[in-house]
């Protein structure tokens, strides 16, 4: 289908107050951006679901396939749907987007990936290009992205 795929990844955790939030740092942690740290908020919610979050830590990383499977395994994210998008990188724009959720074996925290798959496309000369009716372009793109979406829950599901 591509090449090959890259995957924009937003990635928090929050654990409990008496947990290192270090236990859910990503993998290669070299690669990532980190940008928020901080003591979680009181939420009603979550709080009645899981109990009193402590620390609350927020990243974001251009991932290749490998680094992106590793992050899945090693924080126990498992496949939770399609989302709104994200808003920004890559395009500066919308893009769709796939969550992913999981939570540690012992209730010691959780964490969650909103991920925007990147497939790289051959460039192709400007000459070969066709032009489309804007109503056919917007259904291309939409096809596009529901293959891109079957490509990577049939691999990650």
């Amino acid at each position: 289908m591509y090449a090959s795929m890259k995957y924009y990844v937003v990635y928090e955790a929050d654990a409990y107050v008496d947990v290192d939030i270090g236990e859910f740092e990503p993998p290669f942690l070299e690669l990532w951006t980190e940008t928020e740290s901080h003591l979680s908020e009181r939420n009603e919610e979550l709080e009645v679901w899981k109990g009193l979050w402590g620390q609350h830590k927020k990243w974001c990383a251009e991932l290749c396939e490998e680094e992106f499977a590793k992050l899945l395994d090693q924080n126990g994210l498992c496949w939770a749907g399609p989302t709104a998008g994200l808003i920004g990188y890559p395009s500066m724009g919308w893009n769709p987007a796939i969550a992913f959720i999981g939570d540690s074996q012992d209730n010691r925290g959780h964490c969650e990936a909103w991920v925007c798959p990147i497939p790289e496309i051959p460039q192709v000369d400007e000459n070969q290009l066709c032009l489309f009716s804007n109503k056919t372009m917007l259904r291309l793109q939409k096809n596009g992205w529901k293959s891109v979406e079957a490509a990577i829950k049939k691999k990650f599901y």
